[in-house]
């Protein structure tokens, strides 16, 4: 029975149209997965773009939220300020308009007595009430008799204001005596002032009453009370720090390998003499200090700078002024400070449209300026010798600190000398590769020494001769080996073989040659570049301790 089974055409027709509609379904359903998928895309933009609108919409009514709250807070923090210190305020201002009334002459002596004592009264704690009534009875005792009533209530303000801060007070009294041309009540009460510190903990405002003082702008301290005072912080400090002396010199010696870096001695063939010897860090040991310290825009060249620094007395003068008047008008620390620094930080918030994090930053970069940690008075002057843009304090730093810079540089300068070598070694190695293939390869080393380079023609020989050897051990490494079978083949047929063999080594044989005589140039090129080297930092050497006292360093004397 055959197996062969007649299938009608109208049954294929149908098949067919089966397949063709499932074909157009199956292209339905993927049209529409295609669409569904991006209208997912599109809503999952749409949800980003919803999600980004409300982030900023939240963000918007947090910033409106915060900008209300620091409307409000403002008037809070303002009128706990005025109700707490607002008679501080007062007191500052009208001590302040004292000082700038008389000096005009514009205000009677009954007028600030009187403004004076009843401000005394009504701020019973707050140390500058009292100076103000010493202020003021001191003005209106003024050319009256030495045992006046006004020279007695000065006198109990006085000590009534040292009982509440004795340090602002003596600084207060120093600042407008100085003012008021009081040279002897002045220096008092600067010495006063100075006795308070203590040289573990010193402030920056300090550093700065010493530097006017230094410069003369309150006159001559012809006792020499204050100076005596600034010598004994630094002797306090050496006997409370047994290393002290020894961390002056390294600090001193570290500036000046830091501040000389630019100017050290460089070359080329320093740098081949450096690749070449052995002895190269006992070499720059020396000669870095030499010419990081000595040569144009050098250490010592940017010391003496300073030191010679011309000083402009009358901006000293106006710096001085001005704290005297930040003195009289800054705030007190503690509540009062707390309380505005909450007013400013409101303010700034105020300002940026409720942006509170942008405010926090302002305000956290103004109160880290405003910041001054005590630190020791001899690390306030190191300080100031790098950091201050203000010659003056430079010059001032320098002055004081000018014994230990000398003595680092005595040792900088001297501890690497007995190091530096009379003569040197000199040595290299390579690995020479060669030959037409590459296939050679050689190792060569090489030694020798000088003192000033007297000896470069026997140095070069000895290098031309290692290299001119290695050539000749490579060559012979590729000739072809003369055995009885190259001696017949040579004589008998001359065949292809022996010609092609004597080609290949003749080209070896030149691509050697070219390469360790190219080699051996380049090494030589090298020795004298470093020999050169040699010879100079000699010379650097020999010139500078020819000098007579080329140990010593006179600050400011050069």
């Amino acid at each position: 029975m055959s197996d062969y089974v007649q299938v009608p055409t109208r049954s294929l027709d149908y098949l067919e149209r089966a397949i063709s509609t499932v074909n157009s379904n199956v292209g339905i359903v993927a049209n529409r997965v295609d669409a569904v998928d991006n209208h997912i895309r599109q809503v999952d933009q749409q949800l980003v773009l919803l999600q980004r609108q409300f982030n900023q919409m939240i963000i918007e009514q947090r910033q409106q939220a915060a900008f209300q709250r620091a409307i409000t807070e403002i008037i809070r923090v303002r009128q706990e300020v005025e109700q707490k210190f607002g008679t501080h305020k007062l007191v500052r201002d009208t001590l302040l308009g004292i000082l700038q009334a008389t000096d005009a002459a514009l205000i009677t002596d009954e007028t600030i007595s009187k403004c004076s004592e009843q401000l005394l009264i009504t701020v019973p704690e707050y140390w500058l009430a009292p100076c103000l009534v010493a202020v003021a009875a001191w003005i209106a005792g003024r050319g009256k008799p030495e045992t006046g009533p006004e020279k007695a209530l000065a006198v109990r303000a006085i000590k009534e204001a040292m009982n509440r801060d004795k340090e602002k007070t003596c600084l207060l009294l120093a600042l407008i005596c100085r003012r008021n041309r009081k040279k002897k009540a002045c220096f008092k009460w600067l010495s006063e002032y100075f006795a308070l510190q203590n040289a573990e903990a010193t402030k920056k405002s300090v550093i700065a009453i010493i530097d006017a003082y230094s410069n003369g702008v309150f006159g001559e301290d012809e006792d020499g009370i204050c100076e005596k005072y600034i010598s004994d912080w630094i002797m306090q400090l050496q006997a409370n720090h047994a290393d002290f002396d020894e961390e002056q010199r390294k600090y001193w010696k570290e500036f000046f390998n830091v501040k000389g870096a630019h100017v050290a001695f460089k070359s080329e063939g320093y740098t081949a003499l450096k690749e070449m010897s052995s002895d190269f860090n006992k070499i720059d040991g020396f000669v870095h200090r030499i010419t990081a310290f000595n040569n144009a825009g050098g250490v010592r060249q940017q010391l003496n700078k300073i030191a010679k620094a011309e000083v402009d007395i009358e901006v000293l003068r106006r710096g001085v002024d001005d704290q005297l008047k930040r003195l009289v008008t800054n705030y007190e620390e503690g509540e009062e400070a707390k309380l505005r620094d909450e007013e400013a930080l409101l303010e700034k918030i105020k300002e940026f449209k409720g942006d509170e994090a942008r405010a926090q930053k302002v305000i956290a970069l103004q109160q880290a300026a405003r910041l001054d940690p005590p630190v020791d008075f001899v690390s306030r002057l190191r300080s100031a010798v790098i950091n201050s843009n203000e010659p003056a304090t430079q010059k001032t730093a320098i002055y004081l600190l000018k014994n230990y810079i000398v003595d680092a540089y005595k040792e900088y300068i001297t501890e690497n000398k007995e190091a530096y070598p009379d003569v040197i070694n000199l040595a290299f190695k390579e690995n020479v590769t060669a030959g037409a293939n590459k296939t050679v390869n050689k190792a060569i080393s090489w030694a020798g020494t000088t003192a000033n380079g007297e000896n470069v023609e026997e140095l070069k020989k000895e290098i031309n001769k290692i290299y001119a050897t290695a050539r000749d051990q490579a060559i012979e490494a590729v000739r072809p080996v003369k055995n009885a079978v190259y001696w017949i083949l040579t004589v008998i047929t001359l065949s292809w073989w022996h010609f092609n063999s004597k080609k290949k080594f003749e080209e070896n044989e030149a691509s050697i040659k070219k390469t360790y005589d190219s080699k051996a140039k380049a090494a030589i090129a090298k020795l004298e570049k470093a020999l050169g080297a040699r010879v100079e930092v000699n010379k650097i050497v020999s010139d500078f301790c020819a000098k007579d006292g080329w140990d010593e360093f006179k600050l400011g004397e050069e």
